[in-house]
């Protein structure tokens, strides 16, 4: 089915606005600070100031989850689905040896 360019907009800008807000509370727990190394130099450095630590460590599991693991899973379903389907698929027409051993080589190599 096709997505409408209404959809489509919807669905981007939904995708943005999640992105903004997963970034928020970096915005609102970090401030760059300065530092003093062993030298005496001074540098800047990202530091947590208003998050906890366990604040801090769900909010980097959660962008884990929603990142990586739940992208990861879909991806891996949707590849074995079609895995599953491209492999059970027979050509249609009369039946060739030789061409169904093509068409099952090329199925070993997808």
């Amino acid at each position: 089915a096709r997505v409408s360019k209404t959809q489509f907009r919807l669905v981007i800008s939904l995708i943005w606005l999640t992105g903004g807000i997963l970034g928020v509370p970096f915005l609102y727990g970090n401030r760059v600070v300065d530092m003093i190394d062993d030298k005496g130099q001074r540098y800047p450095f990202c530091y947590s100031v208003n998050l906890t630590r366990s604040q801090l460590k769900f909010y980097r599991w959660l962008l884990v989850l929603l990142q990586y693991a739940i992208p990861l899973t879909v991806i891996s379903w949707v590849y074995a689905r079609m895995g599953v389907a491209l492999w059970g698929a027979t050509a249609p027409g009369n039946a060739q040896t030789e061409r169904d051993a093509n068409i099952m080589r090329n199925k070993k190599k997808a």
